[in-house]
């Protein structure tokens, strides 16, 4: 399971995405500088409604690809054409709920207008998510690791070029602008290697070639009931852990929204390590353990286990004694009430660490399915918290509400985990 290849792999993915998640982080502290408290909230909560809506038109697509391959090898081809007539609908009705909403729903003209604009990026997550499932089925993390890298880096490039132009006088429209010019341009880029799929270009690894199945055939009907959870459970993922910054703009206000970002953008750069090792580099492979070798999955999820506490306690502990410097220093004085608000989202870090791992157990089979529940328990819990702390105690509340979401999620999941141990050893 481990040898010298996986580990040149894993710290390849690492550094490549610590780097693109790094410039994605210098983008923010270059936002957080340039625009006022109040502009960068503004933009920050558009940006999470965008992101919060982008997986209704993933669709769980990418995870599926993942899976059905894994279970089918090569027949898994047969599932790609219709996965995408599926996006296209999705995605079109994805942008008709944006303009809805734009139009219905939100009152501030500025608001409406950045959000018109960031809807456009949701095609850059849309390309972005399907390549790189098609490199995860390839195994080219090379390729992997640039084609998540870049998207980063050059929207960190272009809002320099933006920012030395018009030196402190840039705008939120201008940066919505940047964000979703830069989408455009990779889901264009996108497309002609998604057509990879259908020619000799496509190689799909560590699975035979030849053994062709006739006898199945795969339609949107076929797709969607086995996609769904994974929309679902990207979507509840975000509500219980992004929605808070978009409550916040609403109840609180636009400054309040921008001061909160800023300890949530610390606490998404300090939950790259256990991303990156499950979603970018081990599901492929635990969902090829799931369906042919249940063994090497059970001993990975021990193992995982205690990796994941002793991992998450250090980084929590080191983040915790430097959360003050890194607010004052990066961000400056004007950001000093975000401190209270990363100390306590900080408290989260071994959590969510542990709940990667038992999550990524319930990614495989029909697991998902049990994932799924859990998640739309933890979003709900969260919406309603939110809803009483955030009146109550502010921004405060919302970081409060996080950190008790991640730990009952993580309950959860070790309970769900529990249950699939258990069965199997009945079975045998």
């Amino acid at each position: 399971m481990i040898n010298k290849k996986n580990i040149i792999i894993v710290l390849f993915l690492t550094l490549s995405t610590f780097l693109g998640s790094g410039f994605t982080f210098l983008t923010q502290i270059l936002l957080a500088k340039n625009l006022s408290t109040a502009d960068y909230g503004l933009f920050s909560a558009n940006f999470a409604i965008v992101t919060l809506l982008a997986p209704i038109a993933i669709f769980g697509i990418p995870q599926f690809w993942l899976r059905f391959f894994g279970k089918y090898g090569w027949n898994g081809i047969k599932c790609v054409k219709p996965s995408l007539y599926l996006i296209v609908f999705t995605t079109i009705f994805t942008f008709f709920s944006i303009f809805m909403f734009t139009f219905f729903v939100e009152k501030d003209e500025s608001s409406k207008q950045v959000l018109l604009i960031l809807s456009f990026y949701i095609l850059g997550q849309l390309s972005l998510e399907l390549v790189s499932s098609k490199f995860q089925l390839e195994e080219n993390y090379i390729k992997l690791s640039f084609w998540q890298f870049f998207p980063h880096f050059s929207r960190f490039i272009f809002i320099l070029i933006l920012i030395y132009i018009y030196r402190n006088e840039i705008n939120v429209i201008n940066v919505s602008i940047i964000y979703s010019s830069v989408a455009i341009f990779y889901f264009l880029i996108g497309i002609f290697e998604i057509k990879k799929l259908f020619t000799n270009n496509f190689k799909l690894k560590n699975h035979p070639e030849g053994d062709f199945r006739n006898d199945l055939i795969v339609k949107i009907k076929n797709i969607v009931p086995k996609s769904w959870p994974f929309t679902l459970s990207t979507f509840f993922y975000l509500i219980y852990f992004q929605s808070d910054l978009i409550m916040v703009k609403y109840f609180i206000g636009n400054e309040s929204a921008g001061l909160y970002n800023v300890a949530f953008t610390i606490l998404v750069a300090i939950l790259l390590f256990p991303n990156i090792i499950y979603q970018k580099f081990l599901m492929p492979k635990l969902h090829r353990w799931a369906n042919h070798d249940k063994s090497s999955l059970m001993k990975f999820y021990k193992l995982g286990q205690k990796t994941m506490l002793i991992s998450g306690l250090i980084v929590f502990l080191l983040s915790f004694l430097l959360s003050k410097h890194i607010i004052l220093i990066i961000f400056g004085e004007k950001y000093f009430d975000s401190i209270i608000l990363l100390n306590i989202l900080l408290l989260s870090v071994p959590i969510v660490f542990l709940a990667h791992n038992s999550g990524a157990i319930l990614t495989t089979k029909n697991y998902i399915n049990q994932k799924v529940k859990y998640m739309g328990v933890i979003a709900l819990l969260n919406v309603v918290l939110n809803l009483i702390f955030i009146s109550e105690y502010g921004a405060v509340g919302a970081a409060c509400t996080t950190l008790f979401s991640n730990l009952i999620l993580l309950t959860l999941y070790i309970r769900g985990v529990k249950k699939i141990m258990k069965k199997d050893i009945n079975e045998r």
